[in-house]
């Protein structure tokens, strides 16, 4: 088996969506900027939680494009299924524990109508309880013998083992992740805004000879040792 990293990068934001960049030897390049001399980077107190809001936003926009995709494959059943567990599980990744600040539902969801943390809360354990995990109903396997006649040197014919999984992709439920992922998508974008302006306010009223003594900011390709690592931003 061949230890290789495929790496791909993709930026998604707001703020970035107009950018054009070049990125070499772990450095980027911001173009389209005829004044600009330097980019710096923000430290991790100043950009923790404009960086994980960036990253929020990136899984609910995948979220959203396989809800999407699911439409575009009405006769395949696999790739429909492939998709939705997918749509489910990034969705509940922006509020689940981990290297980034995750979200709070009673807060994203402030303001909506009580049947949306009714359905946040079904997504959540569909996710937790059935399809990144085997713990409740909506997954089974019976188990058996089939027995014949007793005329044969042998009585049993087969034994069996039939999983059943509940079907979870349904109207009601994907118009629900649908929705929960065009409601917290707007409330991530318009906090990163937010937090974009708050940080230009702050960095605004630095001496301009100090910004430029920052350093610029520097990306580490990911080795095969850090895949059971948590990262520290």
């Amino acid at each position: 088996m061949v230890r290789r990293i495929f790496y791909h990068i993709t930026v998604i934001g707001t703020q970035l969506e107009s950018l054009n960049f070049i990125f070499v030897d772990g450095r980027f390049e911001i173009l389209g900027f005829p004044d600009a001399v330097k980019t710096i980077a923000l430290t991790r107190q100043e950009g923790k939680f404009l960086a994980d809001l960036a990253l929020h936003q990136a899984d609910l926009e995948f979220a959203l494009n396989c809800l999407e995709g699911i439409n575009r494959h009405p006769t395949d059943a696999f790739i429909q299924q492939a998709l939705w567990r997918s749509a489910v599980t990034h969705f509940v990744k922006c509020f689940s524990s981990g290297a980034r600040r995750f979200l709070q539902p009673n807060q994203v969801l402030k303001g909506q109508p009580e049947v949306a943390l009714w359905a946040f809360n079904y997504i959540k354990e569909l996710r937790n309880k059935h399809l990144a995990h085997d713990d409740n109903s909506l997954s089974q396997s019976i188990s058996g013998a089939i027995i014949n006649n007793g005329k044969k040197e042998f009585k049993i014919e087969k034994i069996f083992a039939l999983p059943i999984h509940a079907e979870t992709l349904m109207a009601e439920n994907y118009s629900n992740l649908k929705l929960l992922c065009d409601v917290v998508l707007t409330w991530v974008v318009n906090q990163f805004d937010l937090e974009c302006d708050r940080i230009t306010a702050v960095l605004e009223k630095a001496n301009h000879n100090d910004l430029m003594r920052r350093s610029e900011p520097l990306f580490s390709i990911a080795k095969i040792e850090d895949i059971g690592i948590s990262r520290s931003a």
